[in-house]
């Protein structure tokens, strides 16, 4: 998915439930003027968005009842790249659509691409090869891949931390969360996976304390409140109680015999480079440990 799809697809949901909204309330949106503009941005594809399309985004981004539903409603939306993502793009727009513009490091850090299949890549780092293999999370893709792996050296399951109380793309009734932890639950049971080391990634970290603040965690599960008290949390921040909570969720899940937590955020590479040079220890360690060598 490009830059120009990213933005696209962003927008057109976006304007569509502004019109939802809008018939729900029974409020006059769009101005006329706009009418037209709307249907011509709802049927442009990446080959024909033009500058004018673009210019028209902008204009329409900015309205009050726009930015009144993406408050509101945007997380429920999947927007590539979430509300942050949707405001980059169009802020963007008008270099996507100039033939001359190279994207940058922060444009590809930004960028959603739905993983199908499974995709394998090799890199060295610090001097020691490894594969990767990204498996597809959409609840069509699981079967391709659940009962695929042999020799594994760790299963690195990222989820995203801010979407504890937002609906699957493919079943917006399925909470997100609960979902994760379900299918965290199935592959960590695994008996290809029994003696394999666990790391997870608490993604898009760097979102989670604006969200708690518009959907504290005790309205969204029950035993919040009480897992605080019992675990002696409360003089603990907002957001350290709310990663300790996921992490005791994921840990009564856990089916394995390792696992190890990690808060991270794409878009910040230092904190990145330093989490993913801790798990390189820890599989190394591990690896070695499984062949009998003493890493003490």
């Amino acid at each position: 998915m490009s830059l120009k799809e990213n933005t696209l697809a962003g927008i057109t949901k976006l304007l569509a439930e502004v019109g939802n909204k809008a018939t729900r309330e029974t409020k006059e949106w769009p101005p006329a003027k706009w009418a037209d503009w709307i249907n011509a941005i709802a049927d442009a594809t990446p080959q024909t968005l033009t500058p004018e399309i673009a210019d028209q985004i902008v204009e329409i981004f900015p309205d009050p009842f726009v930015q009144e539903t993406l408050t509101v409603h945007g997380d429920q939306l999947a927007l590539p790249g979430g509300t942050d993502g949707i405001k980059y793009f169009v802020d963007n727009i008008k270099n996507y659509v100039d033939a001359s513009y190279q994207h940058t490091p922060d444009d590809l850090l930004r960028m959603r691409i739905k993983t199908t299949g499974i995709v394998e890549s090799k890199f060295v780092c610090g001097g020691t090869e490894f594969i990767i293999c990204d498996v597809a999370g959409q609840r069509s893709e699981r079967r391709k891949w659940i009962h695929c792996f042999n020799s594994v050296s760790a299963v690195i399951y990222l989820t995203s931390v801010n979407e504890y109380d937002v609906g699957l793309e493919e079943a917006n009734h399925q909470n997100s969360f609960t979902d994760s932890i379900q299918q965290w639950k199935v592959i960590s049971d695994l008996q290809c996976f029994r003696q394999t080391p666990f790391i997870v990634f608490f993604n898009k970290f760097d979102l989670l304390p604006a969200k708690l603040q518009r959907s504290p965690l005790s309205k969204v599960f029950r035993d919040y409140d009480l897992y605080i008290q019992q675990e002696k949390l409360t003089a603990k921040t907002e957001v350290e109680q709310a990663i300790a909570y996921f992490e005791g969720v994921f840990s009564k899940n856990f089916g394995g015999e390792f696992c190890e937590y990690h808060t991270t955020c794409a878009l910040d590479s230092t904190s990145c480079l330093k989490v993913f040079e801790s798990v390189q220890r820890s599989i190394i360690e591990r690896s070695l440990e499984a062949s009998g060598l003493n890493v003490g």
